[in-house]
């Protein structure tokens, strides 16, 4: 599990990953609040994270993955589940470990599993940040149902709410480390 007082004094980045967009939350600096902070288009987001990494002294990321689906891929990604369920680092342990798992289940069809996970791992390999994966199961269905109760259509929701469900993802990280502590 992440060391809560190694968390302290440095804002921690939240990231949910979407086929077209990436929604992005940062927490507060005693890593117990977090705010929406952005939408970044897919294509640009590395850059665009660099900077904010930057700008905000940020060293821990977190990524939500989707956990949820097809048992057997669970199987295949049972590695990937322990990270996030467990909420231990992406570090060199496992980090091979990892991309191998998604080298040999690209045709296993892991789809938003598969996108976040590659897109921590691109994380990795361009900033100088320690990252956790944690579960965001439900996040955007959460986001949408607040968004309907606030009478707000499905059309006027849609590209808007990514930070939002990175916020939500993010809030669950950090309470999971006031659980541990």
């Amino acid at each position: 599990m992440a060391d809560r007082p190694a968390l302290l004094g440095s804002r921690i980045l939240g990231v949910d990953v979407g086929k077209k967009r990436v929604g992005i939350s940062i927490s507060d600096s005693n890593a117990k609040v977090a705010t929406p902070h952005s939408i970044l288009d897919r294509k640009s987001a590395l850059i665009q994270i660099k900077k904010i990494i930057d700008d905000y002294s940020i060293n821990f990321v977190v990524v939500g993955i989707p956990l949820f689906g097809n048992n057997s891929i669970m199987m295949e990604a049972s590695l990937i589940q322990q990270l996030a369920t467990d909420g231990l680092e992406l570090n060199s342990e496992n980090y091979y470990k990892v991309k191998e798992l998604l080298a040999s289940a690209k045709d296993k069809k892991l789809n938003s599993l598969e996108d976040a996970v590659s897109f921590s791992i691109e994380l990795i390999d361009n900033c100088p940040i320690r990252l956790y994966l944690h579960d965001e199961k439900f996040t955007t269905k959460i986001v949408q149902s607040a968004a309907r109760s606030q009478n707000i259509s499905a059309k006027k929701q849609s590209g808007k709410l990514d930070d939002l469900a990175a916020t939500v993802m993010l809030q669950g990280f950090l309470d999971s480390l006031e659980v541990e502590t």
